[in-house]
């Protein structure tokens, strides 16, 4: 029974590890991507959207490395330092505060254009994105209820917060697309998007 415990373990470790890789990878492509969209279109939503998913690789970069660590065996911690995973949150809190202040600044004095100019290869990409953000929330959370990770747990909350500000990007996009000028006491929705991806960013806190 202990073999099967340990053996039990050893899975739960490997998936919660394969998780937060690929919830790297996952953020870093996703900068990459929407980057060169905000490059293109001069999208203060968009532009946001990017420091946002930068903030989250380096996030998950740091998460990473704590499970890494809370793995690890030692005769002073027979049973592996657990209680990383845990602290690593700290860190994640660091990184949000920062890119909330980035984007903030983004959404003050980025984007010059009166609309920003999305193609419809934007608007599919941002689409796309948005999708895959939802799923791999849903997926994450699968494995933390499954695995008891307190990472995984945070990993799907924090990715239906995401998702929301995707489809707020995706939103303010089509709105750009179609030649929609939507605007609130003169503030255009672009930069009310990228707003509410400060406050999305708030509250994962």
């Amino acid at each position: 029974m202990t073999v099967n415990r340990k053996a039990d373990s050893a899975r739960e470790a490997k998936i919660i590890r394969r998780i937060t890789f690929a919830a790297f990878v996952l953020n870093l492509a996703l900068a990459l991507v929407k980057s060169l969209i905000a490059v293109r279109s001069a999208s203060v939503a968009v532009t946001a959207s990017v420091i946002d998913s930068l903030s989250d690789s380096v996030a998950s970069l740091a998460v990473l490395g704590g499970v890494l660590l809370s793995s690890r065996k030692s005769k002073r911690f027979p049973f592996g330092m657990y209680k990383i995973e845990n602290l690593i949150s700290v860190v994640i809190a660091i990184f949000i505060f920062i890119a909330g202040y980035e984007i903030g600044r983004t959404m003050v004095l980025g984007g010059n254009a009166a609309r920003p100019d999305i193609t419809l290869s934007a608007v599919v990409i941002l689409a796309l994105s948005a999708v895959a953000v939802f799923a791999f929330g849903r997926l994450a959370a699968y494995q933390g209820e499954r695995t008891g990770s307190p990472t995984l747990k945070a990993e799907g909350k924090h990715r239906k917060i995401d998702a929301l500000s995707s489809v707020v990007v995706l939103s303010s996009a089509l709105l750009s697309f179609f030649g929609v000028e939507l605007s609130v006491t003169w503030i255009s929705f672009d930069r009310i998007a990228a707003a509410i991806i400060i406050k999305g960013k708030a509250i994962d806190v």
